[in-house]
Order: structure tokens, then sequence, then C-alpha cells
């Protein structure tokens, strides 16, 4: 189209020109009604006559800028901390809900880009942590490695060690999630090394949260020496932290690790322990019953049939009145028949990150 970007610019109304600006400070490539709308504080219907505008004047077309006038958007570019700061902190509370993500995978982006170039970092930090948590529910490969790169970059560039593990973490998490083993690994591998490179990182919690993860990635994965190997570093972590819920967690992690092994004797061991640091601690009734209900499944492992019993029954007791479906669940277990196959690992109370299937449980 034959035509001066600028004395179009000029001939925009007030509250066009305004939404260009927008367009020009944060970068945007496509531009949906509810964000712009929101950082320029127009309302609905003044937004949308705005696009309808911009629409008819050759700027945009079916929500995407043209890109003769983005061209000239960027020549005339400006940073605006406050648009940029309110783009971020609008993408970072909507992008928990609903498809979200991938319906403004665009805008967050560039969002991201303008966090970066305006020095507002750690928003775009935090935007990035939510866009990754929303990523559990959209397998989209291709946005993953855009934002991986994008919020690891600012994490970087801002220094900040807690957020770089932080992201590490929550991208693994989502590897993991949707089967990426290796890509996984190689995420909360890096996690753990920023983290036991600053120090204080690890008062933040991420190192049990990455330790934690690694472990039950391993143990799913089938690679149960490495598994091992981080299960035993987490219990001494939780230790030096004095975290009884913690340490009992750990320790439950190692005993479904040395279940799934064959190493039955030693899950029980471990399984005890970890009824040890909870008893007296005063801890969520229901961690506590799952780690008895697991207890109990290796103990049934092993043929010791009464023994088990009395861990489930011990669990049930906490759990009445509690939680409902955990109870009926251990009743179930209580119900089964010493030659007969065992119910099937609830979710609730036994089927955790570190509950291992093993056994003929």
């Amino acid at each position: 189209m034959s035509v001066s970007w600028e004395h179009a610019f000029r001939a925009c109304t007030p509250a066009a020109t305004q939404v260009l600006r927008a367009v020009s400070t944060l970068g945007l490539t496509e531009v949906t009604s509810p964000a712009v709308g929101a950082v320029c504080e127009l309302s609905s219907a003044q937004t949308e006559a705005c696009l309808a505008e911009l629409v008819e004047g050759g700027w945009m077309t079916a929500g995407v800028v043209v890109e003769q006038a983005r061209r000239w958007l960027a020549r005339t570019a400006t940073v605006d901390a406050g648009l940029i700061r309110a783009f971020a902190e609008y993408h970072t509370s909507a992008v928990a809900g609903g498809d979200w993500l991938t319906r403004h995978r665009a805008e967050i982006m560039a969002a991201l880009r303008a966090c970066d170039r305006g020095g507002l970092r750690r928003y775009g930090i935090a935007l990035a942590a939510a866009a990754w948590s929303a990523s559990i529910r959209a397998k989209d490969p291709e946005l993953w490695d855009e934002l991986a790169a994008a919020g690891e970059a600012l994490a970087i560039a801002d220094r900040d060690p807690a957020g770089l593990a932080s992201l590490l973490h929550s991208s693994a998490t989502v590897f993991a999630e949707h089967g990426d083993q290796l890509r996984a690994e190689a995420q909360w591998v890096r996690a753990l090394a920023v983290v036991r490179r600053d120090a204080d990182v690890e008062h933040r919690g991420v190192d049990q949260a990455v330790l934690s993860g690694l472990g039950d990635l391993y143990r799913g994965w089938g690679r149960l020496g490495k598994a091992l190997d981080t299960d035993l570093a987490l219990v001494d972590l939780q230790r030096s932290a004095g975290d009884a819920a913690g340490i009992a967690d750990a320790l439950a992690q190692v005993a479904a690790t040395m279940r799934a092994s064959g190493r039955l004797n030693s899950a029980a061991d471990y399984f005890a322990q970890a009824d040890d640091a909870l008893s007296g601690s005063g801890g969520s009734p229901e961690v506590h019953a799952r780690i008895l209900t697991s207890w109990g499944r290796a103990l049934w492992d092993q043929q010791h049939h009464a023994a088990a019993r009395r861990r489930w029954s011990k669990a049930l007791a906490m759990l009445i009145d509690v939680d409902d479906k955990a109870a009926d669940h251990v009743r179930a277990l209580l119900a089964s028949p010493d030659e007969g196959p065992l119910p099937p690992d609830y979710e609730g109370v036994s089927n955790t990150s570190w509950s291992s299937s093993g056994g003929n449980g």
C-alpha cells in the first residue's frame, strides 16, 4: 500500500494513536483487544472501535499488524516502563486461566522481550513463571523452546540465580509431565548446578523441589541408581533444614526407590523411618496416612499381611473425618484377601510422586 505512515498516524483518533504507541513500545505483531484495551485503559467498546479503525486504515488485518506498518512503528518505538510493566502484569494474572497461553502466545512473547528492553526483567521473569505453570495443560514444544530461551535469558541478564533455578525447575516439570525425559533431566541438572553454585538460592526451597523432581523422574524412568543418589541427597538436605515433614517425604522417596528395585526389606525400613519422623510432629494426617499406606503395600509385597493391615488401620484412623475418599481406599485395602490382588493405588493416598507400584501391590 502506497501510504505515508506518519501521515496516517497523525490522522488516527487519540484512542487509536494510543493503541499504536502500545504496539510500537511492546513490539507487538498481533493484537488482541482484552490486553491492549486493559493497558491503554480503554473500554471494550472503545478498544473494538480502535481496532476497526486500524484495520480500515491499513495498519492491521485480522488482528495481525501489517509488516510495513510494523517496521515504521519499530523505528518510532520508545521505552514506556509503565506500559511494559502493566502489559506484563496483565498477562501474568491472565495466563493462569484456560487456554490463554496458546491464544495470546505472540503477546506474551512480546511482553517478555519488552521487559528485557525496558530493564523490567523481574516482571518478565514472573510472567515466564506463570506461563510455565500454564504450559502443563498445553503441549506446544515450539512455544516451550521460545519460553525457555526468553525466560532464562531474562534471569541471567538480571543476575537472578533463584529466578533462573525456579524457571529451569518449572520447565523441567513441564517436560517431565509431557514425557520428554531427556530434556527434563537436562533442565533439572542445570537447576541443581545453579542452586549449588549460589548459596542464597538454597534458602528459597528451590533445591528441595529440584531434587524431588529429579528423583521422581529417575524413578519413573527406571534409572533407580540415579534415583537413589538423588533421594539420599534430598534426605540430607531436609535433615539439615530440620523439617520433619520434608524429612519424612524424602525418606518415603528412598523407600519407593528401594521398593521399585526389589529391595523390600530396605523399603520397609525407610518407610518406618519416615513414620518415625512424622510421629509427634503435628504434621498433616493425610501425608502421614500416605506413608503408612505405602509402607503397608511394601510389607504386603513380603507376604507380611498382618503387619500391612496394622499400618492401614493406623492410616484409616488418621483419615476418618479428614478425607472420605482416601479412607474408603484404605478400607478396600483392609478388606483384601491374603492371596488376592490389592486395589490399585489411589491418588489421594499412595499414588504420589514417590509411590512405586512394585511387587504385587
